[in-house]
């Protein structure tokens, strides 16, 4: 079976700024559904819950699309479930068990839970503009929140050689965001990419206290 756009939600436990974040109640909603349910509601094809997690996934089977997911019951090996593990090594180990279950995967979408505005639309967007540039990758950002431009060093030295000019003067700086990765599979390791363009309000990626209380405040 072909799914052409696999939406791949990597979620996995022992996050150490805020424990257990991809299933925190934010608002009275578990933080990995603010993902889920604009991406049931896209063009995405197919659904994978990539967690190394039994309470996770029991969580995820509560709340997912039965008629797109496509996770049986995978858990992700510890091996490749720490801090130091790489969105490769989750990806690879996706695609290979999707591939043994008869599977063939086109293009894939990577939506981090920890990227929480997102809508269907905007998915169905990203997507349209992933074909209408011949499939090359894409990579979400947003405008940065603090400028770079008039950052210091420790040692009182400027993080960039700027002369302290207007802020209108620099040239605009953008961010990635971590909403969206888009693949064509077969362009993976390319390093050509176009960018996603997001509010700078939508580029908030929770991580730890500081950035919960700010998005709790922005999705109320």
């Amino acid at each position: 079976m072909i799914i052409n756009y696999l939406g791949i939600i990597p979620a996995r436990s022992g996050s150490k700024g805020i424990i257990n974040k991809n299933i925190l109640k934010i608002n009275e909603k578990e933080c990995f559904r603010y993902t889920l349910e604009p991406v049931i509601k896209s063009k995405v094809d197919k659904i994978f819950f990539s967690t190394d997690s039994t309470e996770y996934l029991t969580l995820y089977r509560k709340y997912c699309s039965h008629e797109k997911d496509v996770t049986f019951n995978y858990l992700r090996d510890s091996s490749i479930s720490s801090d130091k593990s790489t969105c490769n090594e989750y990806v690879n180990s996706c695609i290979e068990f999707l591939t043994q279950k008869g599977y063939t995967i086109k293009n894939f979408i990577i939506l981090q839970p920890s990227s929480l505005f997102r809508t269907s639309e905007q998915i169905n967007n990203v997507i349209d503009l992933h074909k209408q540039n011949n499939y090359t990758n894409i990579k979400s950002v947003s405008p940065i929140i603090q400028t770079p431009y008039y950052m210091i060093y420790e040692d009182n030295t400027q993080v960039i050689k700027n002369h302290f000019k207007n802020r209108q003067s620099h040239k605009t700086i953008y961010i990635y965001n971590g909403a969206y990765y888009v693949y064509n599979l077969h362009k993976y390791n390319e390093k050509v990419f176009i960018k996603y363009i997001m509010e700078k309000e939508e580029g908030y990626d929770l991580d730890d206290q500081t950035d919960l209380k700010i998005i709790s405040l922005l999705l109320k």
